[in-house]
């Protein structure tokens, strides 16, 4: 975070709740009434209502909202040469052979992005170590014997995808890496050491020496952000925990420009950890819930603020939801309305603040 560079104090995840037409269409498509020229079409003009209102909105740097996709993960990791949905009662994803990127994921869709869009666009993708963990990623032993192999061709296959989205114009990537919010809950913490054989601090090396190889070599104008959550479907507590067991090494070693925190409810526990942020790096405060439509009250927002800000200088500190609206494509309980109020008042608090 240069000093000469102006900072963006006003930030959202990426995914947004997809409007009635886009779910029809998409059920349509699924069931073989219509076709992918026809559920494209929605997309595209789902898209470009998307970044019409977050640019009436305010927001300086958007996203196609993630409108293109079911989850927030699956169809872009099932993109890649041989990583496959598994059978019903079975992990998540299944890697069958050697991973690789033989077709562009998002770089497409970002070229549209940008067509449609005046103000700054961002690109979101899961990190590449996700398909290193253990959590609803399953190897076959006839794919690879080890860690090392299917982790040098992960790298490959991210370098050339943020390598087209760079060649296409892309100055925004944002990581989802849900892991370094996991690792903030003991239970999970256990389970790695458990399913992995050794401590969980060596996945945890791993995840960071996998993300730092998959952005080795990018542009030097490519503003990198890492989000990091416990899990964002509905009510449901998927881990819990202050940040004080990864932030060390979250803010120090992971060479990304900022980080996008959830800190909606008292699982993500206080802001000490915040010390640890090295100057440079910005932590995005993610203090409106996506998972309410209740709309935050702007005080309590800015007395939020500035608790943060005896942990952690305020001019490296800046303003988001806590997760995307819509991790599954059915979305959390809120309307259009709703989000835009939320996305609104982040804007107005951000400026309010960082005027």
């Amino acid at each position: 975070m240069d000093a000469t560079t102006e900072v963006t104090r006003a930030h959202h995840v990426g995914s947004l709740l997809r409007p009635p037409a886009l779910k029809a269409a998409r059920a349509a498509y699924a069931a073989g009434t219509s076709d992918a020229r026809e559920l494209r079409r929605h997309e595209d003009a789902a898209i470009r209502d998307a970044v019409a209102m977050q640019e009436q909105v305010g927001l300086p740097v958007i996203t196609d909202g993630e409108l293109r996709r079911a989850t927030w993960n699956s169809d872009f990791l099932g993109m890649l040469d041989n990583v496959e949905f598994a059978e019903p009662g079975r992990p998540q994803l299944e890697i069958r052979g050697p991973v690789a990127r033989s077709t562009a994921l998002v770089a497409g869709d970002f070229a549209f992005l940008r067509e449609v869009a005046t103000a700054a666009a961002k690109v979101t993708m899961p990190s590449p170590s996700y398909l290193l963990g253990t959590r609803g990623v399953c190897v076959r032993p006839d794919a690879y014997s080890g860690r090392a192999g299917l982790a040098a061709d992960v790298v490959r296959a991210y370098r050339a995808e943020i390598a087209a989205l760079e060649q296409a114009g892309c100055r925004h990537l944002q990581l989802d890496d849900p892991n370094f919010g996991f690792f903030c809950d003991e239970r999970w913490r256990a389970q790695a050491r458990e399913a992995s054989g050794q401590p969980w601090e060596a996945m945890l090396d791993l995840y960071i020496t996998v993300i730092n190889a998959a952005l080795a070599g990018r542009s030097p104008d490519l503003t990198v952000m890492l989000h990091t959550c416990r899990g964002n479907v509905r009510d449901i507590v998927l881990a819990r925990g202050g940040y004080e067991p990864v932030a060390d090494r979250l803010f120090n070693d992971v060479a990304v420009d900022g980080y996008l925190l959830e800190y909606d409810n008292e699982r993500a526990g206080g802001f000490t950890p915040l010390r640890h942020l090295p100057k440079g790096k910005l932590a995005v405060l993610g203090l409106v819930t996506t998972r309410s439509g209740v709309l935050e009250d702007a005080a309590g927002l800015k007395r939020r603020i500035e608790e943060a800000a005896r942990a952690a200088p305020i001019e490296q500190l800046a303003l988001s939801p806590q997760c995307g609206f819509t991790s599954p494509a059915e979305g959390d309980r809120l309307t259009a309305g709703e989000q835009r109020a939320k996305l609104e008042r982040i804007v107005e608090v951000a400026n309010d603040v960082w005027a």
